[in-house]
């Protein structure tokens, strides 16, 4: 866990700074393991997110604007149907 709901949604800044703490930890991870199999570090990294209809769209706003800013712009949204 990097922040509760209550904590992210009652920030006024649009970053989550523990979730960018944690991405860009998890981006340089990613970026040494292309470097010791010899390939150039990936210049984007792709994140899904999976929510359900619950959540405020205030807190989705801001986990994607904060992936963006920590290098991972391309996002998809994973979505479950009701059977």
């Amino acid at each position: 866990r990097v922040a509760t709901v209550t904590e992210a949604v009652a920030s006024h800044d649009l970053l989550i700074a523990p979730l960018a703490a944690r991405l860009n930890e998890a981006r340089s991870q990613m970026d040494d393991l292309d470097r010791r199999r010899g390939k150039a570090p990936a210049a984007t990294h792709l994140a899904t997110i999976e929510g359900d209809a619950q959540i405020e769209f205030r807190l989705l706003q801001k986990v994607m604007y904060t992936l963006d800013r920590s290098g991972f712009p391309d996002i998809a949204l994973a979505v479950l149907k009701k059977a």
